[in-house]
Formats: structure tokens, sequence, C-alpha cells
């Protein structure tokens, strides 16, 4: 895995200025047909979008573009982020590209079902005709960005690669709680210490109101992190951030590209020096522009770095995404029963995972499940307690499925590799991590000394 940065200097940018009309495109821009549509969200509810899609048989890669700002969309702003226009010059520059561009809309509402319409909308384009499954990208910016790596998140391999303009509130506790005399708002312009926590404070006293209290409010935006979340990221990532965006500054991004790049995964993060927020669309009018005239040679500039790094990063990922693959070395299952016991007497079993990429690991232990039918096993533990080490480090510890930080993706992990279901609310325990090539341990105790048959599983769970 490779981590690319790039900054764009001024000399750099006054350069590119005077080739700002030689952007990478594709020889000739294909002909194109244009769709209004709407596809289902989990819920049922009808999601709108507008498809450009490139005229011939394909299959086409196509790119997801995801918008900023609130939900509940027009139409016709949803043509901008899909159709050749004059006032988003990146969309324009896609439609030159061989590929066919989808944008959905999501519905108003922070940490909720917004997330599920962007998921759906991903999926939705994976179906459409002419659309190759195995090259679908996500763009997205500000709001949309955010919105874009939640779906990394939760979707893992399904689509190729995201790209992500300024993504909002990667960590929802410096948007929402920090203080702007501590760090790392304290490190930020004088215009965003004043800006983000007087719009987050709005946004948490609404989280509370509808969570019922702090604490579920802090449990949401645990869960709802990006930052906290980043391993999980899977995918190869863009991240498009400018010094001179007061909004999201870069320094509240740089985090969550750091800890992508501590765990081996492929991002470039590419740095513009003056541009406002928004560069990433390239758009004159309104949000972070407003009053503020026009756009001097080297935002023009930099927008146009913008724009060819975007679409560098989709061609480069589509064109891999097209190569053929060997068969990747992997671990399916490996389970292990027995006795566990006190102090060096405690269950304990390693396994290795081959050369490749990060992947998703699911490490159970249970206990009282086998109690149970149909295994009826007598004896068992009773309160099983899971760790994963790799070497001497601990790397994760559970006790009672339940209370980890991601309940339903470990439950929906067990369904996909066809794992017994745990018992709702019991006590037996499971880990979902996403684990490098190595070899790691895992160790079965008993909760307070406690002694008693337990299963071991691992699973890689893709």
């Amino acid at each position: 895995m490779t981590a690319r940065f790039i900054r764009l200097r001024l000399a750099a940018a006054l350069a590119l200025a005077a080739t700002a009309g030689c952007p990478l495109r594709a020889a000739a821009p294909p002909e194109r047909e244009a769709s209004v549509l709407e596809y289902l969200s989990i819920d049922g509810r009808r999601i709108p979008a507008v498809l450009s899609m490139p005229r011939g048989t394909g299959p086409f890669p196509a790119v997801v573009t995801i918008h900023g700002g609130e939900g509940d969309r027009e139409v016709n702003y949803l043509r901008t982020l899909a159709l050749a226009n004059d006032a988003t010059p990146t969309v324009t520059t896609l439609n030159a590209q061989p590929w066919a561009i989808l944008a959905i809309d999501y519905r108003n509402g922070l940490f909720g079902l917004e997330e599920e319409d962007v998921v759906a909308g991903i999926r939705f384009a994976k179906t459409l005709s002419r659309v190759d499954p195995a090259r679908v990208g996500v763009l997205g910016g500000s709001h949309g960005g955010q919105l874009a790596l939640r779906a990394a998140i939760k979707l893992g391999r399904e689509f190729r690669c995201v790209a992500v303009g300024s993504p909002w509130m990667t960590d929802p506790f410096v948007y929402m709680l920090g203080r702007p005399d501590e760090p790392p708002l304290s490190l930020v312009s004088a215009a965003s210490r004043q800006l983000i926590p007087a719009n987050g404070r709005q946004l948490y006293t609404g989280l509370v109101r509808r969570t019922g209290s702090d604490a579920e409010a802090r449990r949401v935006m645990q869960e709802f992190s990006i930052e906290a979340n980043a391993a999980r990221i899977l995918v190869p990532s863009l991240f498009l951030t400018s010094l001179g965006d007061e909004q999201v500054p870069h320094l509240l991004i740089k985090p969550t590209f750091d800890l992508l790049r501590a765990a081996g995964r492929d991002v470039t993060v590419f740095t513009v020096e003056q541009s406002r927020h928004g560069f990433y669309w390239g758009r004159d009018e309104g949000g972070a522009r407003a009053g503020l005239g026009p756009k001097t040679v080297t935002e023009l500039a930099e927008e146009q770095a913008t724009r060819d790094q975007i679409v560098a990063f989709f061609t480069r990922h589509f064109a891999a995404a097209a190569e053929p693959a060997g068969p990747p070395a992997s671990l399916v299952n490996l389970s292990v029963r027995g006795r566990v016991g006190t102090g060096d007497d405690v269950l304990i079993s390693g396994f290795v995972l081959g050369a490749g990429e990060a992947r998703p690991v699911l490490l159970r232990a249970a206990g009282p499940a086998l109690a149970g039918a149909p295994f009826n096993v007598p004896g068992t533990l009773a309160r099983p307690v899971l760790s994963v080490f790799r070497g001497g480090q601990r790397l994760a510890t559970n006790t009672g499925w339940g209370t980890a930080a991601n309940p339903a993706e470990i439950r929906a992990a067990a369904q996909r590799v066809g794992a017994f279901p745990l018992p709702e609310g019991g006590a037996d325990s499971a880990l979902l991590l996403t684990l490098s090539p190595g070899a790691y341990t895992i160790q079965i105790a008993g909760l307070n000394d406690t002694t008693g048959l337990a299963l071991a599983e691992v699973y890689e769970a893709p």
C-alpha cells in the first residue's frame, strides 16, 4: 500500500495557470444521455438521482457524486452534479471522460437515514445498465465528503475508490464539543475558531434532544466518527484539502488520513494553498465565496490542478480494477474449543493472515451460546473475555459482544460468513477488526477468574 502527499505551492499554481485550459481529459468528449431517476432507500423512501451516461454499449466506469450542505435538493440542483454545466467545472470535466456520472440526493438528518440513502445510491449505481459494477467510484465534498467516507466504512470493498473534498466533521467531538482555546481548534484560523464551535454547539444540542441524553449523544458521535473508524476504510482514497479553507480546515482532516496511512491504506492527499471551501467543485457563486469577488489567478490554477488530480485518481483505479488479479491468500475460518482455566491456563489460539491488503476479521468467544440448543454443551464458560494480540501488544478486548463499538456490524459479519448467531444481549464476546497481514494470538479468559468450556472462532469477513 502507498501513501501519496501532494502540496500545490504558489509557484506551481502560477505555472499551472498558464495551462489552465488543458486538464487531463479524454481525447474527445463522449456523446452522452441524461436521465432523471429514482432509487429506493433502506426504508422504501424514493430518492431522486440524475444520470449522465456515455452513448455506447459499455460497460462504463461510473462516478457517484454526493453534494454537500443540506439534503432534499431539487432535481435541477442534482443536474449540476451530473451533467456538463457552466456552474460546476469539475462535473463538466468528469463528463469529458468515458464514465457514467450519477448524482444522488439524501434526506436531511445528521447521523441518520442520510447515510442509508447514500449507501443505497452507491449500490443503485452498480445495478445500472451499461455500468461496470467493479468500476464504481465515489466523489463527495464537504458534508457529501463525510457521507462518502461513512459509506466507505459501511460498504468495505463494495465500490472501487473514494475521493473527498474537504470532508466535514471527520471527528464530531472536535466540531461539536471542541474548545477554541485548546488544540486542535486553537491551531486553526481565528475565523475557523469562531465558526466551527458556534455551529457545532447547535448540532450537539439537537443531537442530545434527539437521543435523550448526553451519554447517548456521545455514543452516537463515537459510532459515526470517521476518525474513530478510519481503519475500516479499505478502498483507495483521495483527500482534497486547502490551507485556505476556513469551514473545514486541513488541520482537522489530517488525523483521518494519517490514520489511514498508518494502517497501510492506499491514500493520496492533495493540498492547495489559497482556495476557499468548495474549490473541489469549482463553483463561483455563494457559499464560502459569497462577497469575495472574482477568483484570483492562483485560485483558478488550484482548482484546475484539483480537477486533474480527481481525473487521474479515478483513471488509475478504474484501470487497476480492469486488470486480472491473482488469487489472494486468505483465511476462511479457524475454530478451537477447549477448557478455559485461570492464569497460564486460559485458552490461547494463534492465526496468520497471508500477504495482501488489510481486511476485516471476525473474532468470537462463545460460551453461553454453547449451553443452549442446538449445542447443549455442559460446563460452558459463563462470561468469556476475548482479547487479541499482535506479538506482545494487546489490540482489543471485549466482554459481551453487545457492548462492542459496532454490534450491528458484528451481527452482519456473522451472517455473511455463515457463523451461528450469538444471542442478543448475551454474554458471549466478539470483535470485528481490520487487520494487516501477519501473525496474531487470541486469548479467552473467564471474567473474575471463572472457568469452563469456550469456543474460539476466527473468520475472514469481507
